[in-house]
């Protein structure tokens, strides 16, 4: 089943044309270009890049090559290449359309699973590409968690605009 489910997955994610499956999973990748600004230039969204194109490197250049090709990896490669090929379809970007989706909390707990910190990784929310995407209480949130109560409380009764550029700038004096 392993080995079923990464052939499908290297199907979608390193072939143009997928290929021959009968697995019924699809799976769409999530650039980090369409998320919020800046995250498509920050070192983990290069590493990523660069896993994908040594990963790629590896593959046969036909699909139908593909099965053998990923019978013949140790188990560690594949290991390696399902958690790349996962990864590549996570989407944790907020939908303003789609507010009941659970997805944000799930992808939280992908985050404190893997110990990710968006910092850390050289991203910096900014009022336009990250805080004006995003509710104001999810901006009280994100200031709460990184300034404290006090400083959310600060920000509570501004408008949108002005509390994104806020935000912005609370956040930019924690780098």
């Amino acid at each position: 089943a392993f080995l079923a489910a990464l052939h499908r997955l290297c199907l979608d994610l390193f072939y143009t044309h997928g290929g021959a499956s009968c697995i019924d999973i699809a799976a769409r990748q999530s650039a980090l270009r369409s998320g919020a600004a800046g995250l498509a230039d920050c070192a983990a969204a290069i590493a990523i890049d660069a896993r994908h194109q040594a990963f790629s490197a590896q593959l046969p250049e036909r699909s139908d090559a593909l099965w053998d090709a990923l019978s013949q990896m140790d188990a560690a490669a594949r290991f390696a290449l399902f958690a790349h090929c996962v990864g590549l379809t996570v989407d944790a970007v907020f939908k303003h359309y789609d507010r009941k989706s659970r997805a944000p909390a799930h992808a939280d707990r992908i985050a404190d699973a893997i110990g990710l910190d968006m910092r850390a990784a050289g991203w910096k929310p900014t009022a336009e590409g990250y805080f004006a995407r995003i509710t104001k209480a999810q901006i009280l949130d994100a200031v709460r968690e990184a300034k404290g109560d006090d400083a959310a409380e600060r920000l509570a009764a501004l408008k949108k605009p002005e509390m994104a550029a806020a935000a912005e700038e609370l956040l930019a004096a924690s780098s």
